[in-house]
């Protein structure tokens, strides 16, 4: 009986070892970093309105989400993840295309997982041109 209790017990830890090792495998980002972070940051930092389409694509080039915003000066829109982007084994590469009053598109193809962010600037003061323009549009991508 002793032999068959050590065995029990054994097996028993051997399935907690691999269970604790699989729920921490996927919730280990979660612990060290937190939640999600945005699909995207969208941000005018113009005097203006403009419109903004913005359009992505999975890595099949298959459109995965579009959708038309209009930001009021100074405005910031934070998109949350879709469920199927949030899970921390989610690493795929993604396009982002963005048009700005339907006059200059850029385009951004990012590895994205829970906590990388695409963030798209409007006439960010931060972003300016080699001769000292301020760039009406640009793309970067920040990770926690």
């Amino acid at each position: 009986m002793k032999r068959n209790t050590i065995v029990g017990i054994v097996i028993a830890l051997v399935l907690l070892t691999i269970a604790g090792f699989y729920i921490s495998q996927i919730q280990l980002g979660y612990w060290i970093v937190g939640q999600p972070t945005p699909l995207f940051i969208i941000q005018n930092e113009d005097s203006n309105s403009h419109k903004v389409d913005i359009e992505i694509f999975n890595s099949d080039n298959e459109s995965i989400f579009k959708e038309l915003y209009t930001l009021n000066q100074n405005e910031k829109k934070r998109i949350p993840k879709p469920q199927t982007m949030t899970n921390s084994e989610s690493y795929h590469a993604y396009t982002f295309k963005v048009t700005l009053d339907n006059e200059t598109t850029k385009i951004l193809t990012e590895m994205i997982d829970p906590w990388t962010t695409p963030v798209i600037d409007l006439y960010s003061p931060h972003n300016k041109n080699a001769s000292g323009e301020v760039i009406p549009l640009d793309i970067r991508v920040t990770v926690v």
